[in-house]
């Protein structure tokens, strides 16, 4: 992974979505990213009940509300990437999620991202996972990422990539990956923290990769790769290509 070039679209300087990778993230989102469910959800929370601040906190609001009520489920697919795990917790009695914070969309993996950072802040409320801690920082050797690359199916190559360099990035530097997540969105210490986890990015690039994307799916797939390491330890983790 030496004289790499890792090229940043424009969009990892926006926040929110664009209308291509959007799904409704208030119905049943299943874990096969190809067949995403579209279904009406109510709330129970009244719109004006809130100080409505971007698409990036509606998300956040709803990760950490229904991880709270669905902790154990999460901490069982983060583990497993059972798909039926991921659907029951993605399922909601009479379609009322209870969690939406007005209208709210995601795709899967910003999702399931959004998700992971909440079960992991949640866990680790004072300070990083032990096995995060204990981590020493290296970037990994790059035949498993690319096997992993090769072995995903033609339309999902893209997003394992996006997840291999995630990673990558965490294996690099995981502390600063728990200081980052660690950060409210949209604010200026998430400006910061990000300022210093970006060294980290062009050594895990392969040669010639080009990456793009914006400040939630990033922050989505560092979440997701750092919560998958933090509980990595117990033997029982599956990798993503069986999904």
């Amino acid at each position: 992974m030496k004289k790499l070039l890792l090229l940043v679209s424009p969009l990892m300087l926006m926040g929110g979505l664009t209308a291509t990778q959007s799904v409704s993230a208030q119905s049943n989102i299943s874990g096969d990213e190809a067949e995403p469910q579209r279904q009406k959800a109510a709330s129970r929370f009244k719109q004006n009940k809130y100080r409505r601040l971007g698409a990036r906190h509606d998300l956040s609001f709803f990760a950490q509300c229904l991880v709270r009520r669905k902790f154990d489920l999460m901490e069982d697919y983060l583990s497993s990437l059972d798909p039926d795990i991921w659907n029951e917790i993605m399922s909601f009695p009479d379609n009322r999620t209870r969690c939406a914070n007005g209208n709210m969309i995601s795709n899967f993996r910003t999702m399931r991202g959004a998700m992971a950072e909440s079960w992991y802040v949640l866990k680790y409320k004072d300070a990083p996972a032990p096995s995060i801690l204990a981590a020493v920082p290296a970037i990994p050797a790059p035949d498993q990422s690319v096997a992993r690359i090769m072995a995903s199916d033609e339309d999902e190559k893209q997003a394992v990539v996006v997840d291999e360099f995630a990673m990558c990035v965490v294996a690099s530097a995981p502390l600063d990956a728990d200081a980052y997540i660690r950060t409210s969105v949209n604010s200026d210490d998430e400006e910061e923290a990000l300022g210093e986890i970006q060294p980290n990015f062009g050594p895990c690039a392969f040669e010639g990769q080009q990456l793009a994307f914006n400040k939630e799916t990033l922050r989505a797939a560092i979440a997701f790769a750092l919560a998958r390491k933090s509980i990595a330890g117990d033997g029982h983790v599956a990798e993503e290509a069986s999904e």
